[in-house]
């Protein structure tokens, strides 16, 4: 008795998993039907191990979200000893380009020498375009952070230019690209602890947890943790935007975590009401509808 007990409940859990994905994958649908834009979507349930995914294989261009694994290149650096979170580093003036979006350039006009760790902070928590050049170059360049992050699993995660590149042709940006299931597989081996040891791990998930950038969470409750990072390319002269980008894990208040990885492209809708901002709003709060307790 005690056993059809158990494979009863077993089923009804299973039933509800798969209930919870396809009516998930319906409501994101049916949030971006008709809406002058591409979708690449991708879920992974930690718990189950179900999988939602809508052009999960197509490219799309990352912008800012390739900060994600420059990040976890730096910290694999760290763990092999070559840097400390706690080296103090100088950034001068020159570093910091007028160009490019910087929330340290509008701290320290005339350079600063700040702690790895907060230039890692900046770098994913507030999208700074000036850090992200600075650890490129310090970690060895994009070719290096290209084989880091292949030797530790990634696929089809293409790093080519930094941003300064990127920002000085609409056309490098796509030079820089993923899946939707390739960066929610790499975000699932930082959740299984396979990318970095235990302490850098935590490093990264407090920084992505403190992410400032982005709208996925605005329609969420404070109780729900999103450790994440953004991407947006801004809009061409034809109105195009051509990312508007959201990826990381989020943590239930019970614990339990999914992967996510958002990307729109090809939008024309602007950034007013009813736009690229508004759609990852509703897709973050589906999903937390979705797998609430």
């Amino acid at each position: 008795m005690r056993i059809l007990l158990f494979i009863s409940a077993l089923l009804c859990n299973l039933n509800l998993c798969f209930g919870q994905t396809a009516e998930l994958k319906k409501e994101i649908e049916f949030i971006v039907g008709g809406k002058d834009l591409k979708l690449g979507f991708a879920l992974y349930v930690f718990s189950t191990g179900k999988s939602i995914s809508i052009n999960g294989n197509d490219k799309y261009l990352m912008q800012s979200v390739f900060k994600f694994p420059i990040g976890v290149a730096l910290l694999d650096c760290v763990s092999r000893g070559e840097f400390s979170l706690s080296d103090s580093v100088t950034l001068t003036k020159a570093d910091l380009s007028p160009d490019l979006w910087s929330p340290i350039r509008e701290r320290w006009p005339d350079g600063v020498r700040l702690p790895l760790v907060s230039v890692m902070k900046y770098m994913v928590a507030q999208s700074d375009n000036s850090a992200t050049d600075f650890l490129i170059y310090k970690i060895g360049g994009a070719a290096r952070i290209q084989d880091i992050v292949n030797r530790l699993g990634a696929k089809k995660i293409n790093i080519r230019n930094t941003e300064a590149e990127i920002q000085s042709s609409w056309s490098v940006q796509f030079d820089n690209w993923t899946t939707p299931n390739a960066m929610v597989d790499f975000l699932r081996l930082m959740n299984e602890g396979k990318l970095l040891d235990k302490a850098n791990t935590a490093v990264l998930w407090e920084i992505m947890a403190s992410a400032s950038t982005g709208s996925i969470n605005r329609l969420v409750p404070k109780t729900v943790t999103f450790a994440r990072k953004t991407g947006f390319s801004g809009a061409n002269s034809q109105g195009i935007i051509a990312a508007q980008n959201d990826v990381g894990i989020i943590e239930f208040e019970d614990g339990r975590r999914v992967a996510y990885a958002i990307f729109l492209t090809d939008s024309t809708l602007g950034t007013d009401a009813g736009s690229g901002y508004d759609i990852l709003a509703q897709i973050g709060k589906a999903i937390w509808k979705a797998y609430e307790r």
